[in-house]
C-alpha cells in the first residue's frame, strides 16, 4: 500500500534564508554566504550580506524559490503467513507488517519541508515560515492476528 501526494510549478518565498543567508549577529550562515555579492563579487548569484537591515528584513526575489515537491506519505508493505503454517497454532490468519509515514520527499527546495507552507510570524504572514521542523518520518511494526 502506497499513498503519494505531490504538488507542481509553486512559487514559495523562503523566510528561512533571511536568517541562514546573513550575517545576522544571533544565526550561523551557510557557507553559501562565502560568494556573496560584494564589490569585488559582483557577478554573485546571492544578495549582498548584511547585519540585519539588509536582507534580514527586506524582502527580495532571491528568497522565492520553486517548492514542487513529490512525498511518500504512507507506505506499508506486509506478508501474510500461509494457513498451513498458522493452522498448526489455531489461527485463522497472521500478518506482519511495516508501515512509514512520510518515507521520502523528492524536491529542489532548500527549505526544511516544502509541505508546511503557511507562516505565521510578523513577517512571514501566508509564506513559508522560518524556525519550524520538518515532517516526522513515523516506522510503526505491527502483527495482526485473527483468532
Amino acid at each position: 500500500l502506497m499513498n503519494w501526494q505531490g504538488v507542481a510549478d509553486i512559487d514559495v518565498y523562503n523566510t528561512e534564508l533571511q536568517y541562514i543567508e546573513n550575517l545576522y549577529s544571533d544565526y550561523n550562515g551557510t557557507t553559501e554566504t562565502l560568494n556573496a555579492w560584494s564589490t569585488s563579487n559582483t557577478g554573485a548569484t546571492i544578495p549582498r550580506l548584511g547585519n540585519g537591515a539588509h536582507n534580514f528584513q527586506r524582502v527580495n526575489s532571491y528568497m522565492v524559490e520553486e517548492a514542487s515537491y513529490l512525498k511518500l506519505k504512507n507506505l506499508q508493505i506486509g506478508y501474510n503467513f500461509s494457513n498451513n503454517l498458522i493452522s498448526k497454532f489455531k489461527l485463522q490468519n497472521l500478518r506482519l507488517y511495516v508501515g512509514m509515514e512520510n518515507a521520502l520527499t523528492f524536491t529542489k527546495f532548500k527549505g526544511y519541508d516544502p509541505e508546511f507552507i503557511g507562516g505565521t510570524s510578523n513577517y512571514t504572514r501566508g509564506v513559508y515560515d522560518y524556525n519550524i521542523y520538518p515532517m516526522a518520518v513515523s516506522i510503526l511494526f505491527g502483527l495482526q492476528v485473527g483468532l
